[in-house]
């Protein structure tokens, strides 16, 4: 018999998604402090949090768990965005 792939079922509040999806898109702890107007040991808690929550190993790990169970949608992650300013970086650096 073929082994059935379970759903991941996540409960997780408003505020960890926005987390995730900054997370995502690059931003440091400082950056989502920032942004959520909490203090980085707020946001390090959080991390320690979803690390329990959804079992992962690190920060991408996170990300890549959210997206495959579909907590945060694809398009909230500016993945172009990013390999677009990489490959820039990487171009102004040959000029110099």
């Amino acid at each position: 018999m073929p082994r059935r792939r379970r759903k991941h079922r996540f409960t997780l509040e408003d505020y960890h998604k926005d987390l995730i999806v900054q997370l995502a898109n690059g931003a440091s702890n400082q950056d989502i402090a920032r942004e959520m107007e909490v203090s980085c040991e707020s946001v390090e808690y959080y991390l320690r949090r979803l690390r329990q929550i959804l079992r992962a190993e690190n920060r991408t790990h996170i990300v890549a768990i959210a997206l495959v169970a579909g907590i945060v949608p694809p398009e909230a992650v500016d993945l172009a965005g990013k390999k677009y300013a990489s490959v820039k970086a990487r171009e102004m650096n040959k000029l110099k």
